[in-house]
């Protein structure tokens, strides 16, 4: 009896569970066309983050859910799959970038000061280096070199 209820539940819900994906997905088109135009505000972004995070949560619940079906057939590039990359596109690009108290808005401005910033975090500031040349010190002999690459012995291994 539990069994015939729970697959009437199911059969009932899952036409929600479409409805209220497709929902969430066109609220994310509507986000990422609102942004396009102009920033979002805090709340929207908000919004926005929400959705993009309950689609996410629904994904992968049903790789989950058909993880032997999903490696069998592959990985396939759903349009969730492209809205979700052009998404995190979008969040992971910087739009401007502030250089010495002047704003960067041309892409390739933003590259050429990044690199840059890199350059010059890495580049050694000194001019000078230690001198490697150890005066007065003796060195080791060919005899002494050969005796310490020679190879150990099983005794030797099992004594240490």
């Amino acid at each position: 009896m539990l069994k015939a209820k729970l697959k009437e539940w199911s059969k009932t819900n899952k036409g929600n569970w479409k409805q209220r994906k497709e929902d969430i997905l066109s609220q994310i088109s509507s986000w990422e066309t609102i942004q396009e135009q102009r920033p979002l505000t805090d709340d929207e972004l908000i919004q926005k983050t929400h959705s993009e995070e309950v689609a996410k949560q629904e994904e992968i619940a049903w790789k989950q859910r058909s993880r032997i079906q999903w490696l069998k057939k592959g990985d396939k590039n759903t349009k969730f799959f492209h809205r979700i990359a052009t998404s995190h596109k979008r969040f992971n690009s910087m739009e401007e970038l502030e250089v010495e108290g002047d704003i960067t808005k041309d892409q390739i401005g933003i590259k050429e000061a990044a690199q840059e910033f890199y350059k010059n975090l890495y580049q050694e500031t000194e001019g000078w280096r230690p001198d490697q040349r150890i005066l007065d010190v003796s060195r080791i002999t060919e005899e002494e070199q050969v005796w310490l690459q020679r190879p150990f012995g099983r005794r030797k291994f099992w004594e240490a």
